[in-house]
């Protein structure tokens, strides 16, 4: 059986009201990498390129990675599933770059040996009115780790701060505070990088600032 590629989540609080995803907070209010992502814009513009296209062509590759670690995740949790990621909507380059992303994340695995104990976690904190998808959950030489997958060329410190407030959600829901791994697969064959990410009440503050201006944005449209 193969899933279909997920629609844009959408995240509701106890009172049944939509609440904001981290991605859309952190996407309309921080803007750190913005200047790196116009520089890159403006370079493959003048190659002739189409930078949209190719930010959507990337994307679409690490949707699908993320989907194949998904499932392969679940199936090492529990050997009954049996669903797969489904292709059908990729071109041969956007398939064969997230595999190079999912055998950079076999490779991971293989050398750090995570016991997986859950997997693309949807969570709501109630408290601040956000919510959030955890790409895994992990036990790694006996202690609880939180686990944000990437394929993007680089790793940013906007990551840090969507980390950060991925561990808020976990500890108002499940309880606990996991330590934090951000994982980055290389799409091109080069393998994989991992980032301990400490000093998390600086990032998580960063958040909190972000979560005040897309109150404020509303309120000023």
């Amino acid at each position: 059986m193969k899933s279909k590629p997920k629609l844009h989540q959408r995240y509701y609080n106890s009172e049944g009201h939509i609440v904001p995803s981290v991605t859309t907070i952190i996407g309309n209010n921080l803007g750190w990498n913005k200047n790196i992502l116009i520089a890159w814009a403006r370079r493959e513009a003048s190659q002739g390129n189409d930078p949209d296209a190719i930010k959507r062509g990337a994307g679409s590759s690490g949707t699908l990675a993320h989907s194949m670690i998904e499932h392969a995740i679940r199936h090492e949790i529990d050997y009954s599933y049996t669903e797969q990621a489904d292709y059908s909507n990729y071109t041969h380059n956007q398939i064969a770059e997230a595999t190079n992303a999912f055998k950079a994340w076999l490779q991971f695995t293989n050398d750090y040996g995570p016991k997986y104990l859950q997997a693309e976690i949807q969570l709501v904190s109630n408290k601040y009115n956000y919510g959030g998808t955890i790409d895994a959950i992990a036990k790694i030489k006996g202690k609880l780790y939180m686990l944000d997958w990437k394929t993007s060329n680089g790793v940013y410190p906007e990551m840090k701060v969507q980390l950060a407030s991925y561990r808020q959600l976990y500890k108002e829901n499940i309880g606990g505070v996991p330590k934090l791994l951000l994982v980055r697969f290389d799409k091109g064959g080069k393998g994989y990088e991992v980032h301990n990410v400490t000093n998390i009440s600086k990032y998580w503050r960063v958040f909190q600032y972000c979560l005040k201006l897309e109150q404020l944005r509303k309120e000023v449209k």
